[in-house]
């Protein structure tokens, strides 16, 4: 399995806050979900990717993000706790 690194996480972060709509922001997050399900050598992986992303958007500041920015971060973090929530119950 690819190593989650730093870097991926960084690209999936930019690709949130790039994004110009909320449909955009789902198809980063999905493709990420599936890649990671694609190699994941264990089931604690999702976890860990889950808090991780939850971790690093929690970091900014409302103040200092645009009303879009702010809205695909909200939107990933509700999507993000759902898709957590599925997983655990299946």
């Amino acid at each position: 399995m690819p190593a989650i690194t730093d870097t991926h996480f960084t690209k999936l972060i930019n690709d949130i806050m790039l994004a110009g709509s909320q449909q955009e922001v789902r198809l980063s997050i999905d493709a990420a979900i599936s890649a990671l399900n694609k190699y994941k050598a264990d089931d604690n992986i999702e976890t860990y990717f889950i808090d991780k992303i939850t971790d690093e958007l929690e970091k900014f500041d409302p103040l200092n993000e645009t009303a879009q920015q702010w809205s695909n971060i909200k939107m990933v973090m509700i999507d993000l706790r759902q898709f957590k929530h599925k997983s655990k119950v299946a």
